[in-house]
């Protein structure tokens, strides 16, 4: 899936609207009473790969280009911090790479409510739960001298110094890493989801997905499975899913059996169905919630383009 690297200015566009009239009523939106309700279904798309899921919630959070751009841009406010005690930078910022070998069918091919989904091969990988990705080592990786230390951290392995100087220069606490923390100030946004009250809750009883899971199902005990819901097809202890480390050969057995859960997806339009719920509910919460993320977008807009005058300043 493709999103708007500039997701900011969308998001304020599309809260305007709602945050006006959020200034003057208490809420904006349908109003509390009908919180407790399913909300209504807006149209129900064909998903026949993870590329076409799209959720409004998207406009808010941050992608994968946007989180980088900020993790480098606190790298490069503390080396620029380190250069000033006359000492080398530390990159913190490692890239992550594909380990197994295995395609990657990118985050949209794996959820709560609809399980595995990578039509791409065919069952043919069963679940991919050996798939996953670890962090390349930072080019520098030799030890920190203790005066390294000392200036990246405001510390030593002993506690902070009394007087914590580095080449007779102060040495603040928090040191260079706080510092470059401070100088982009995002902190808040670099550690996961941090959506105002955790963002959209989806409830798995949803009386449409509880449907949909259910023709899901019938269709696996036509095919000789018996599993309640596409998440427990992929959890299955067998294949151990969510466990990377554990290196269990992709056996027939669970190629079979993600072959069948694939094709049943697609015959029910099974994620196509949660897709459009999931909107369902990402549409109330947004309505709901227009001022505090018309903040945050405003807050990210202002992080980016700090970020952005510390990687040309590096």
């Amino acid at each position: 899936m493709t999103r708007n690297p500039s997701v900011t200015h969308r998001a304020l566009a599309a809260l305007a609207g709602c945050a006006a009239l959020a200034a003057v009523v208490t809420g904006c939106g349908s109003g509390d009473a009908d919180r407790t309700a399913a909300p209504p279904l807006g149209p129900v798309p064909v998903i026949t790969e993870p590329g076409q899921i799209t959720l409004p919630i998207d406009a808010y959070e941050l992608t994968d280009a946007q989180r980088l751009q900020l993790a480098r841009a606190v790298d490069a406010a503390v080396d620029q911090c380190m250069r000033g005690y006359g000492l080398r930078g530390r990159s913190n910022t490692p890239t992550a790479v594909t380990v197994t070998g295995l395609p990657d069918p990118g985050p949209r091919a794996r959820d709560g409510l609809y399980g595995f989904f990578n039509p791409a091969t065919g069952g043919r990988n069963g679940y991919e739960s050996r798939t996953h990705t670890e962090p390349l080592m930072p080019d520098d990786d030799t030890p920190a001298t203790e005066a390294e230390e000392l200036a990246l951290t405001g510390a030593v392995r002993g506690g902070r110094p009394e007087n914590a100087h580095v080449s007779n220069k102060a040495v603040p606490a928090g040191g260079c890493r706080e510092e470059g923390r401070a100088a982009v100030d995002a902190d808040d946004l670099l550690r996961g989801s941090r959506l105002p009250d955790g963002g959209p809750q989806v409830p798995s009883n949803d009386p449409r997905i509880t449907e949909a899971h259910a023709t899901w199902s019938t269709c696996m005990q036509g095919k000789g499975y018996s599993y309640a819901d596409p998440f427990a097809a992929m959890t299955d202890p067998k294949w151990r899913a969510g466990n990377p480390t554990v290196d269990t050969p992709i056996g027939p057995d669970e190629i079979a059996t993600a072959t069948a859960d694939l094709e049943c997806k697609l015959t029910g339009n099974t994620v196509g169905v949660v897709t459009a719920v999931q909107a369902a509910y990402d549409r109330r919460y947004i309505d709901s919630h227009a001022q505090q993320l018309a903040a945050r977008a405003q807050r990210l807009d202002e992080a980016l383009r700090k970020a952005a005058r510390l990687a040309g300043g590096s």
